[in-house]
C-alpha cells in the first residue's frame, strides 16, 4: 500500500469513528420552579462506539455534580450554598436538586466525555426559580374624584418577588401611554410604578363619569394578578360672586347672586378652581379728595392661576394704578394704589365703589366688592379773645360746618353776634381764619389775605 492509499486510511477510519461516537445530547431543564419545589435536570445522549468517560454539571462556571461510571464511587458533589442534591435520584443521565432556592436562577450546562477519544459534547438551558408576592399589587391614589383638565397621579405597587413583577397600568381597558408612567425605587424590593396623566372628557365618556384604572403585576406568562380603581368624574363648583351689601362701615362680603359661569365648546372645559372667591382688604374705609387710597385682592390657589383685575365705578383701573404682589402658598394677590379725586365721588354721591374680579379663562368668575366713603375736611372752631383785656386766652365761639368744593369754600355756618361782626371789622384775618377749609388752596389764599390784612392794621391809628 503507497503512502497517499494509508493517509486516505486513516482519514476514512477517522470519520466512520467520529461517526460511530459521542451524539445526539440534549438537556431538558425546568424554565420555571416555584420557591421550594424540585428540579429535576435531565441529560440525554447517544454513546455510539465509545464508552462513556464523565458527565459533568455546571450551574454558570461553577461545577456542582460529577458522574465517573470507573470510579467507586461513581457520584461526585461539589458543595453550592444552600444546594441540596438527591444522590439516590441522581446518575448519569440526571441530576435532582431539592427544596430549590431564588438564587439557583441560572443557566446549567452537561458536558459529557467519552473514552477512548475524550471526544466531549456540552448543551445548557436557562432556569428560573420564582418567589411569589404574598398578594397582589395594590393601588394608591391621592383623590378619588377628579376634574377634566386635572392631572390625575395614582401609584401601583408589587410586593417584592423574584424576579421582580413587571407592572402595567391599563385606562379603561387600554394600555396607558408609557409617557404617564414612571417608575419609582422602594425599599424592601417593593416595585411602584406611577400612574401621571392628564384627565380629558373622553375618559368618562365609556363609563358614564367613571374612568377605569387597573394595574397588573405579571411574571412572564407564568403569573399575573392585577388591582383596579375607579374615579369619579368630579363637576365644578361654582362659588357665589361677593359683594359689599352692608352700611358703610361693614366690609364683610355677603352674597349677592350665584355665578352662573359655563364651559364653552371654545373655553376652558376644567379646573381645580379656589374654594372662594376673592376678598379685598383696605387700609381704610373712609378719604380724603387728594390722599392715596391702597387696597389689596387676594385670591386662592387653583390651577391654573385666577386672572385678577381692578374696577373703579365700573370702569376697569388704569393699569398704572395696579400691582401684583408674590404671596406663599399660591395665593394671588393684586394691589390698588390710586390717588382719590373728586370725580370719583360724583357718580355714587359721596361713595366710590372698586370690585376685584377673579377669572379662569371664559368659564369661571367670582369677584369681592366695597364701597369707600368721601371724608370730610374737618374744620377748627372759630377762635376769639372772649375775656378781659387783660385776658388773652381763646374762647370757642362757632363751629364750621362750611364743605369746601373743587373752586374753593362755598358756604359756612357764620357767627351772627355783633362781637364777631366787630371782630371781623377789628381784626378780619382771624375771622376769615376760623372760616376757611384745610384744603391746600385756601390756606394758600389765607396766607395772601393774612399778609395784606396785617399791614392794613398796622396803618390803623
Amino acid at each position: 500500500m503507497g503512502p497517499i492509499h494509508h493517509k486516505v486510511y486513516l482519514i476514512l477510519a477517522a470519520l466512520l469513528q467520529v461517526i460511530d461516537s459521542l451524539s445526539n445530547l440534549s438537556v431538558r431543564i425546568p424554565e420555571y420552579l416555584q420557591k421550594g419545589e424540585t428540579a429535576d435536570l435531565t441529560c440525554s445522549y447517544n454513546l455510539g462506539g465509545d464508552s462513556l468517560y464523565s458527565v459533568k454539571w455546571y450551574k454558570g462556571r461553577h461545577e456542582f455534580f460529577r458522574y465517573m461510571p470507573h470510579e467507586v464511587p461513581p457520584m461526585k458533589i461539589f458543595p453550592v450554598k444552600g444546594m441540596k442534591i438527591n444522590v439516590t435520584a441522581s446518575d448519569q443521565t440526571r441530576v435532582v436538586i431539592e427544596d430549590v432556592k431564588t438564587t439557583f436562577t441560572g443557566t446549567y450546562l452537561c458536558e459529557v466525555t467519552v473514552t477512548p477519544s475524550y471526544f466531549a459534547l456540552m448543551q445548557y438551558a436557562n432556569m428560573t426559580v420564582i418567589d411569589f408576592p404574598d398578594s397582589g399589587p395594590t393601588i394608591k391614589s391621592e383623590r378619588q374624584q377628579y376634574q377634566v383638565g386635572e392631572t390625575a397621579h395614582l401609584t401601583c405597587m408589587a410586593q417584592q418577588s423574584s424576579p421582580p413583577s413587571q407592572l402595567a397600568w391599563y385606562i379603561n381597558g387600554e394600555p396607558a401611554n408609557e409617557a404617564y408612567t414612571r417608575s419609582v425605587p422602594i425599599r424592601d424590593g417593593v416595585q411602584a410604578l406611577e400612574l401621571i396623566f392628564p384627565v380629558t372628557s373622553n375618559h368618562f365618556e365609556k363609563n358614564k363619569n367613571l374612568v377605569t384604572l387597573k394595574c397588573l403585576a405579571s411574571i412572564s406568562n407564568f403569573y399575573w394578578m392585577s388591582d383596579e380603581v375607579q374615579l369619579l368624574q368630579e363637576k365644578p363648583k361654582y362659588a357665589s360672586v361677593m359683594e359689599n351689601g352692608g352700611s358703610s362701615n361693614d366690609n364683610s362680603p355677603v352674597v349677592k347672586s350665584s355665578a352662573s359661569a359655563a364651559a364653552s365648546s371654545d373655553g376652558l372645559t376644567g379646573a381645580d378652581f379656589p374654594d372662594s372667591g376673592p376678598t379685598i382688604k383696605s387700609e381704610r374705609q373712609q378719604y380724603q379728595v387728594g390722599e392715596t387710597a391702597h387696597l389689596t385682592c387676594m385670591a386662592q390657589q387653583s390651577s391654573p392661576p385666577s386672572q385678577l383685575a381692578w374696577y373703579i365705578n365700573g370702569e376697569p383701573a388704569n393699569e398704572a394704578y395696579t400691582r401684583s404682589v408674590p404671596i406663599r402658598d399660591g395665593v394671588q394677590a393684586l394691589e390698588l394704589i390710586f390717588p382719590v379725586t373728586s370725580n370719583h365721588f360724583e357718580k355714587n354721591k359721596n361713595l366710590v365703589t372698586l370690585k376685584c374680579l377673579a377669572s379662569i379663562s371664559n368659564f369661571y368668575w367670582m369677584s369681592d366688592e366695597v364701597q369707600l366713603l368721601q371724608e370730610k375736611p374737618k374744620y377748627a372752631s372759630v377762635m376769639e379773645n372772649g375775656g378781659s383785656s387783660n385776658d388773652n386766652s381763646p374762647v370757642v365761639k362757632s363751629s364750621a360746618s362750611a364743605a369746601a368744593s373743587s373752586d374753593g369754600l362755598t358756604g359756612a355756618d357764620l357767627v351772627s353776634s355783633s362781637s364777631t361782626s366787630s371782630a371781623f371789622q377789628a381784626r378780619p384775618w382771624l375771622t376769615l381764619y376760623g372760616l376757611i377749609a384745610t384744603s391746600k388752596a385756601t390756606r394758600d389764599l389765607f396766607s395772601f389775605f393774612h399778609s395784606h390784612f396785617r399791614r392794613v392794621d398796622s396803618l390803623q391809628p
